[in-house]
């Protein structure tokens, strides 16, 4: 392709029209609770509408600025609005709501006839044949109104000078005279006018009884929509079913991407942060945040409910509104929801296979918790126009990245990641340089490779890790399996197989699908990816699906996988993931542990994960960009491959249910310094089976990165004795570690100054490095053990050493926990300090966390080559020793610290 980075732009303007232009208009309106907007002591009708009029043109003006290059680039002038509710306070407190007849009474609209705020004739009666030819609809899959009765219709468009600048019409429980109404703009486009009218209508549906968080609010809306829309007849007549289907993919659906966006920085109790509502947002190629995708993803996930059970949002919504301070907790919630899946049957009240508890917590847009710390989100769709040459697995690839507060508000972060993308086999692929390095500006940044024909013609897994600054996201993407070159027409069913071991001349794989009154042929696997055209028309409508993965061998067939999915209208993409839900179960000590998380859970929050209120769960983890511990909540959530210190004051069993891949190699970010991590598989392992990624560069193995990239040692923590006063350990000691067990947790320091991804696979790969045959070369552990505690070093002399700190020979030791610690050195800590062979040297050893009284033993013991003989001087009690051959020195602690210094002859 002559300009990839062209093409991307065209197809990402083209495909998510509103992807860029909606997102400023969720900067001040959309939040679940509503926007509120404060009329003090006024009583002038018209000066509450000035302020509520005011509150959506900042809202507009925001969003035409961001989408002002989008819709240019694209020549699309279609005005996209993000209706939404707003609330008149006065000092602070909502207003009550309008008196209507209440609930199963319906809307009567009225429109004024002349003045200022009269819609013109025809546009008025547009806006009223949508609402009765909808009704029925909207009452069958939405369910009554909350309040019914007389609902004002105003013209808003009176306020928007620029035709084509977006718009957005809102609905007011309470006017300022005591009436319900809708302030609803002019769109030039019907079937634009027709859906968001929809959409405003059912904000009036719901009344005050708003849900308290956008996941609830916003997604039922947005699903109810998208089903009222696509109901034969629910619509005019006079509507183009095309138009009406651009606007509902463009701003509504996420289409066949949902299990590729299905991802953790998702979840939020608010869509849009409380300081973005009303700030300037970037103009340019940044979108801003997660906005739209949020509103997308949220529709989605409660279009898949409808699509199994289209009555469940009007049951739902009835027992909502008669008791909504009953459910005003996601808990509460969640459980009306099972409650009301059970009494519409079906499924033996279960959707997508699952207890609706188990389907929330799969689905990340659905979680509500205010999760602070720095979050990734990588957002991948297929360019399939316009393919030429050698385009056989285009995709633009996009970041976002961004950081939340304890107060809800995100700052969109800037910077460089160096993206990833591995073969079926997980080597290397490199594309071009232009998709080696994303440029991330205003939390945005994106890339669009094309991965080759690498395997004669057939599809294949690409996985793309996506690191920046300790965080990573990835995600798996079937090259050559939707539209290539040579097949231009895109395939209907596409997608990956994850966790399954690599097949055979012998052993192959095939997904089989069936739904309501069909089945698919079998369509082949290659390289862990697949793709297909379903001829069947049938296959393109909202209906439930099973998917099965099936091994073939030896002429006969086992099902390995089977998954159920409820698909919204047209193609699916599926993530297929092989045993990706299981439970960790840890034991959590009482006192200070350090624990890791070999899966990704499904909570965010860890105080519910780990069963603590939130001011009794103590939990802390290492920054190395700030040199000091981050301590709950400031590190946000736990994560697969990270590990943390947990201070308990109960021991107790901790079960955690997430996402676990077997036979897959899984990345982990690192930043510069000393990182705490653990190993993301569920199996015990060694540094063999880590590979070393650096920005662009080949991987390499743990071995030949030591040295330049990372640290050789790596050290886990031990647990001191029980203090006298709590009963339970409070500090330890930092160890080395040779192997790697799940779920412990462990320290790795980085030299690269970009940082570095290290990728753990379930085998080791590649070669490892010969051992180090220097005869110029000794070596001498240090052993100190009292008070049931035990802590080591190292000192020793090679012929390649140095007299300062040498990356490849010393290692230093990671932020203590004050328990009992040894380390060499005179200011930085060491845990291995080598100088030059054959010279006269003093060592300086520190040793810390001693207890008075206590009896140590500090055993020298010869671990390579041979040192004749060393001198040992105690600074504290000036005794000096002169040893022979390895021994031991004992004493008694005095104070909690000491020094010793340890002398060799020169050679």
């Amino acid at each position: 392709m002559a300009n990839r980075f062209e093409l991307m732009k065209k197809t990402t303007f083209l495909r998510m029209a509103a992807v860029m232009s909606a997102l400023a208009a969720a900067a001040l309106s959309c939040v679940a609770s509503g926007l509120d907007v404060e009329i003090g002591s006024s009583r002038s009708i018209d000066s509450v509408h000035e302020r509520t009029d005011a509150a959506v043109r900042r809202l507009n003006l925001n969003f035409a600025i961001l989408s002002a290059q989008q819709r240019a680039l694209r020549g699309d002038h279609r005005v996209l609005s993000l209706p939404s509710t707003v609330f008149l306070t006065q000092n602070g407190s909502r207003l009550p709501p309008a008196g209507g007849r209440g609930r199963g009474d319906s809307i009567t609209l009225v429109f004024d006839s002349s003045g200022g705020r009269a819609f013109p004739p025809d546009y008025a009666q547009l806006l009223l044949d949508t609402y009765l030819q909808a009704k029925p609809t909207l009452d069958t899959i939405f369910g009554d109104p909350s309040l019914g009765g007389l609902v004002h219709v105003a013209n808003f468009d009176a306020d928007i000078g620029d035709r084509d600048a977006i718009a957005g019409g809102y609905y007011l429980p309470n006017n300022g005279q005591g009436q319900q109404e809708i302030r609803f703009p002019i769109y030039n486009s019907p079937e634009a006018a027709a859906i968001n009218f929809l959409h405003t209508l059912l904000l009036a549906y719901i009344g005050p009884n708003v849900y308290p968080w956008d996941a609830f609010n916003e997604g039922l809306v947005r699903a109810a929509t998208m089903r009222v829309a696509r109901t034969p007849g629910a619509l005019l007549s006079t509507l183009d079913p095309s138009k009406v289907e651009e606007i509902l993919d463009s701003s509504y659906d996420i289409g066949p991407a949902y299990d590729w966006n299905n991802q953790r920085a998702l979840g939020s109790p608010l869509f849009i942060a409380p300081n973005l509502r009303q700030q300037q947002l970037p103009i340019g190629g940044a979108t801003g945040g997660l906005y739209l995708l949020r509103y997308q993803m949220a529709g989605s996930a409660w279009q898949k409910v409808l699509v199994e059970y289209p009555s469940f949002a009007r049951v739902f919504n009835q027992a909502y509104y008669a008791n909504p301070s009953a459910y005003s907790t996601r808990e509460a919630l969640i459980v009306l929801g099972q409650n009301v899946l059970i009494s519409l049957g079906g499924s033996n009240g279960l959707v997508e296979g699952l207890a609706f508890a188990d389907w929330v917590q799969r689905q990340f847009i659905l979680e509500t918790d205010n999760i602070v710390g720095t979050k990734l989100l990588v957002q991948p769709f297929a360019i399939t126009d316009n393919l030429t040459g050698s385009d056989f697995g285009v995709f633009g690839i996009q970041a976002h990245w961004f950081n939340t507060s304890l107060d809800g508000n995100e700052t969109l972060l800037s910077g460089t990641s160096f993206p990833i993308f591995w073969s079926p086999d997980f080597n290397r692929i490199f594309t071009s340089a232009q998709e080696d390095r994303m440029s991330i500006a205003f939390g945005y940044g994106s890339v669009a490779p094309n991965f080759p024909d690498s395997f004669s013609a057939e599809p294949y897994r690409v996985t793309v890790d996506i690191p920046i600054e300790g965080r990573i996201a990835r995600a798996y993407l079937p090259a050559g399996a939707i539209a290539t070159t040579a097949n231009t027409t895109p395939n209907n069913v596409y997608g990956t197989i994850t966790g399954f071991v690599e097949p055979t001349s012998t052993v192959t794989y095939k997904v089989r699908i069936t739904w309501p009154g069909g089945i698919s042929g079998d369509i082949p696997i290659n390289n862990f990816a697949f793709g297909a055209r379903v001829f069947d028309p049938s296959f393109l409508n909202s209906q439930p699906l099973t998917v099965n993965v099936i091994q073939a061998q030896a002429g006969s067939e086992q099902v390995l996988y089977s998954r159920r999915v409820n698909k919204g209208p047209g193609p699916i993409e599926l993530d297929l993931r092989l045993d990706e839900i299981g439970t960790y179960t840890f034991a959590l000590p009482k006192g200070l542990s350090m624990i890791g998380f070999p899966n990704d859970p499904f909570i965010s929050s860890p105080s519910r994960l780990l069963g603590f209120a939130d001011n009794q769960t103590l939990a802390a983890r290492w920054n190395p960009t700030v040199a000091r511990y981050d301590i709950y909540p400031d590190f946000g959530s736990f994560r697969q491959g990270e590990s943390y210190f947990i201070r308990s004051d109960v021991a107790k069993s901790v079960g955690v249910d997430g996402r676990s891949l077997a036979n897959t190699a899984l990345a982990i970010a690192l930043k510069p310094g000393w990182n705490m991590l653990t190993i993301p598989l569920r199996q015990n392992s060694t540094s063999a089976n880590i590979q070393v990624v650096v920005g662009t560069e080949f991987p390499k193995t743990f071995a030949q990165a030591v040295g330049t990239d990372v640290a050789g040692e790596f050290f886990t923590f031990a647990p001191g004795p029980n203090d006298p006063v709590t009963g339970v350990p409070e500090t330890g000691t930092m160890v080395q570690a040779t192997t790697l067990a799940a779920g412990q947790g462990y320290y790795f320091k980085v030299f690269a100054p970009d940082g570095a991804t290290l990728l753990f696979s379930p085998s080791a790969r590649g070669r490892q490095g010969g051992g180090d045959r220097d005869r110029n070369r000794w070596r001498m552990n240090l052993d100190l053990q009292g008070g049931f505690e035990r802590c080591q070093a190292s000192i020793g002399q090679a012929s390649d050493a140095t007299a300062g700190f040498d990356k490849r020979r010393d290692s230093e030791l990671p932020p203590t926990a004050g328990g009992l610690q040894m380390g060499a050195g005179t200011s930085t800590l060491l845990y291995r300090d080598m100088r030059r062979f054959g010279r006269a040297e003093t060592y300086r050893v520190r040793v810390s966390g001693i207890r008075r009284g206590t009896s140590y033993s500090l055993k020298f013991m010869q671990a390579e080559g041979w040192l004749d003989h060393f001198e040992v001087r105690d600074l504290e009690t000036g005794i000096r020793r002169l040893f022979l051959r390895p021994g031991t020195y004992r004493f008694v602690g005095r104070s909690t610290a000491k020094v010793f210094e340890v002398k060799v002859a020169g050679r």
